[in-house]
């Protein structure tokens, strides 16, 4: 085997997932790149905006088909992003649960990996700075008050106590 083949590293990130209608065959699904992640999430982020400033009904429904139409808007322009093949062929090559599958691939290895290894990071960083994460103290002292729990006459043990 030539060298540059045997040097070859395969990204273990890249996912296949079988899609079809009629007959199955598999696909790879690549990890984005940074650029592209940053283009998702602000696609993701400013539709999610206009859904809160736009929208009235807040109900699971509305929800639901504000995401669906998100999906459908844009799932051609994430498989370009993730596949080596036409978005628009896929589309039209694929069942809706072999697209959920896909949303789910690309999530999880795309998002899900990245907020649990960020979470580590900040973990480490603040052991490197133990004021972080800390609510400052007060510098102000509170001022003495005084007890009205006694009474004003001693109890029978007391005055037993006094010789009384």
């Amino acid at each position: 085997m030539p060298e540059s083949v045997m040097s070859k590293r395969i990204n273990p990130q890249v996912k296949e997932v079988e899609i079809g209608v009629r007959d199955l065959r598999n696909i790879k699904i690549y990890p984005l790149s940074m650029g592209d992640q940053f283009k998702m999430t602000e696609m993701i982020s400013s539709a999610l905006i206009q859904f809160s400033e736009g929208s009235k009904e807040t109900s699971d429904v509305a929800f639901v088909t504000f995401v669906i139409d998100l999906i459908k808007q844009n799932l051609v322009k994430i498989l370009n992003m993730v596949t080596d093949e036409p978005g628009d062929k896929l589309v039209d090559d694929m069942t809706n649960s072999q697209a959920v599958e896909v949303v789910e691939i690309i999530f999880d290895v795309n998002f899900e990996s990245v907020v649990k290894n960020s979470q580590s990071l900040i973990e480490k960083v603040k052991k490197l700075f133990p004021s972080m994460g800390q609510s400052r103290q007060s510098a102000s002292t509170t001022q003495d008050t005084e007890s009205t729990t006694s009474s004003e006459k001693p109890t029978r043990k007391v005055v037993q106590r006094m010789g009384k």
